[in-house]
């Protein structure tokens, strides 16, 4: 009885986890919106915001779950200013893109590296860069391992492994003591991984940006010194983990927020890493 309702308590999860919350959206700016297709078929959308000044950089812009590439647009339309092409995607089962399920990287990493792709048909010359916010971060660190032709990237509020993750959220919910919790929230997403690999056939253990080989690709790790959704422990994982990565904790921050807490570090780190850091060799 006792694992039966531990099944189904599992399942309830893993369904809230990886189908998408609501139907393809409109795009407002449909006329400037880009689309591809990712390797499987589905539907992939972008906003494209172009550069206000001269240069030749360009940046591909990942947003969280549950959202949409419009949350990445004040970041974007910024970083115009200094010369930078954007492009804000909505990833699968987000936003006007299309896809059913969500991956936490083992299908969006290498949707990332197409759109990474797409960017060298435009005028990039002075380097490709990803920006990534909580989990667009994680898949931007993945897209690194699938071969996505980045100069460098900057990841603010990863999750180090989806797994890990998933259990510390569970552990939220059901709150102290931890000796009783842990156990319970692994077992449950022991489950609902098994569960959505037997049903969808996406192995979410799979989902591990710190186990990523991101050699060569310079990494600007960004967490809230305050952050209660994502830990600050998984960058810290990732800070010891990834080859090239650098790691700014920001006093005071929560989730995602280092930018309202300290906007003219965040623009002046966020800046000079697209400008000065590259790798030791381009793609």
């Amino acid at each position: 009885m006792a694992f039966a309702l531990m099944a189904l308590i599992a399942i309830y999860l893993a369904e809230g986890a990886i189908r998408r919350s609501a139907p393809p959206s409109f795009v407002a700016d449909k006329g400037e919106s880009v689309t591809i297709r990712a390797a499987d078929g589905t539907q992939l959308v972008c906003r494209p915001v172009r550069r206000e000044a001269a240069g030749d950089r360009c940046v591909l812009l990942l947003h969280g779950v549950g959202d949409d590439g419009s949350s990445q647009l004040p970041l974007a339309k910024n970083l115009t200013a200094k010369g930078i092409t954007g492009i804000a995607i909505d990833m699968r089962g987000h936003g006007a893109s299309g896809g059913d399920l969500r991956g936490y990287g083992v299908l969006e990493a290498g949707d990332t590296a197409l759109w990474a792709n797409y960017l060298r048909t435009l005028d990039c010359d002075g380097g490709i860069f990803g920006y990534g916010a909580s989990m667009g971060a994680a898949i931007l660190i993945q897209a690194v391992g699938a071969s996505a032709p980045f100069k460098s990237i900057v990841a603010e509020c990863p999750f180090s492994s989806f797994r890990l993750i998933a259990e510390q959220r569970i552990q939220q919910r059901s709150g102290p003591p931890l000796w009783l919790s842990r156990p319970v929230s692994e077992a449950l997403v022991s489950l609902a991984f098994t569960y959505v690999e037997l049903k969808y056939g996406i192995d979410l253990a799979l989902s591990a940006p710190e186990n990523t080989n991101t050699r060569g690709v310079p990494v600007l790790l960004i967490h809230g010194g305050q952050d209660n959704n994502v830990p600050p422990e998984h960058s810290i994982r990732l800070k010891d983990k990834l080859a090239d990565a650098t790691l700014w904790l920001v006093p005071g921050a929560a989730h995602i927020n280092a930018h309202q807490v300290a906007p003219v570090e965040f623009d002046e780190r966020v800046n000079a890493w697209f400008s000065t850091v590259t790798r030791s060799k381009d793609p």
